[in-house]
């Protein structure tokens, strides 16, 4: 089923080679994007290929009904009807109105009916609708997880579309279906200099194979430094170093570093906590992410006005997070003027004289990644996990460190 290789191509011009080797067999792959962007066109033209390669595929839509899916189609040249005689396609509507026979249905028939038909590739469109019909996040967390659960069961590769949310587009909806998702593709309208709009592009494409092997056109290489300074929360620093160093530990071959960073080389932490710096030196061009923790010495830090500029220079081109009180010290860098961040409770008030405050364990605005107070820290790492190297890393070292991010 799929390539030989253990990867299915998409049939996208230029996705593919940007991939490596397409998507990998057996993995849920969502496609994110705005109203008009081509998210069905792109799940109709991932099913295309694999009917076009002799396999069959089944397309489940929430919207639109047969016809209007078979017309979309014949638009780019697709003859559905003929795959459908040869019952090659199985194209089915599910009705949004019908919230408890569309769900009844989802569970009890589709893996049988995936099986039963043969079906190497399937596409669902939407998943935001899908999961509108779900009462909370909770039902729909888990319903979700139980969906995936059953898809993967099958086999089958799978494109999930959905809708992104208005204030940012790197965002699904209800931003759960990237955690339960084996990659994301992101598509977006590109406007040139000329004011002409191209109708979409591949914005980002982040999917990640079961298995990280050193050298894998999927893996990252992704450095990290964990700023440290006398003072710092404890938890701060070390919940998120916990999190990305045991899976670092779990794949050794994973392309990952992490260290803490430092101005001299003993630091005491807030709490008493005496701890050495792997490096000492002001310099932070060498890193792809820089991570800053909270605590009382922050106090000290943002005094420091030539490591502020470092921190904004490396903020504009490169990811930068915080944890707790953190965010202080990026907003003190002039990293979070009108953007959304978060951080601990007692210093809303301070930060959202800067910034958007999100009550959330964490923030992502653009290069920018805050997370609320302490225990934060962790749920920080496991989303750089799975942003970085993918949700099925990040849920194993949850399950490992027996943590369980809250709703």
């Amino acid at each position: 089923m799929g390539h030989p290789g253990g990867f299915v191509l998409t049939g996208i011009d230029g996705l593919d080679e940007m991939l490596g080797r397409g998507v990998p067999t057996g993995h849920i792959i969502t496609v994110l994007g705005s109203f008009g962007t081509g998210k069905t066109t792109f799940a109709l033209q991932f099913l295309m290929q694999g009917l076009i390669n002799g396999e069959k595929a089944i397309f489940i839509s929430l919207e639109e009904d047969a016809d209007s899916v078979i017309a979309n189609a014949a638009s780019f040249g697709w003859d559905l009807p003929k795959y459908i005689k040869e019952k090659k396609l199985h194209i089915v509507k599910l009705e949004p109105a019908d919230a408890k026979t569309t769900v009844t249905r989802i569970r009890s028939e589709l893996p049988d009916f995936i099986k039963r038909s043969g079906a190497s590739r399937v596409a669902i469109d939407s998943v935001s609708l899908l999961n509108m019909l779900f009462a909370d996040d909770k039902e729909r967390r888990e319903k979700l997880f139980a969906l995936c659960k059953q898809l993967k069961s099958t086999e089958a590769t799978c494109i999930f579309t959905a809708e992104v949310k208005d204030d940012n587009p790197r965002s699904s909806r209800d931003g759960l279906v990237e955690y339960v998702s084996d990659g994301v593709i992101g598509l977006r309208f590109n406007e040139r200099e000329n004011g002409e709009v191209q109708l979409a592009r591949v914005d980002r494409a982040a999917i990640r194979s079961g298995t990280i092997k050193p050298g894998d056109a999927h893996a990252a290489t992704v450095r990290v430094g964990i700023l440290v300074f006398d003072g710092v929360e404890e938890l701060d620093a070390v919940g998120v170093y916990e999190v990305l160093a045991k899976a670092k530990q779990i794949h050794p071959t994973l392309d990952l570093t992490v260290r803490f960073r430092a101005l001299q080389e003993q630091i005491t932490g807030a709490l008493g906590m005496k701890f050495l710096a792997h490096e000492v030196h002001r310099e932070l061009s060498d890193l792809d992410l820089v991570i800053v923790p909270g605590g009382a010495g922050r106090a000290e830090v943002v005094q420091d006005a030539e490591f502020l500029k470092r921190l904004l220079d490396f903020g504009t081109d490169k990811p930068i997070a915080s944890v707790c009180t953190g965010a202080l010290i990026l907003a003190a860098a002039g990293l979070l003027a009108g953007r959304k961040a978060t951080t601990h409770q007692s210093a809303w008030d301070e930060l959202g004289a800067i910034a958007d405050v999100v009550e959330a364990r964490v923030v992502e605005d653009g290069l920018v990644t805050t997370a609320g107070g302490v225990t934060a820290s962790i749920d920080l790492g496991l989303h750089l996990l799975q942003k970085h190297f993918g949700p099925e890393l990040a849920r194993e070292v949850e399950e490992r460190i027996e943590y369980q991010r809250p709703l």
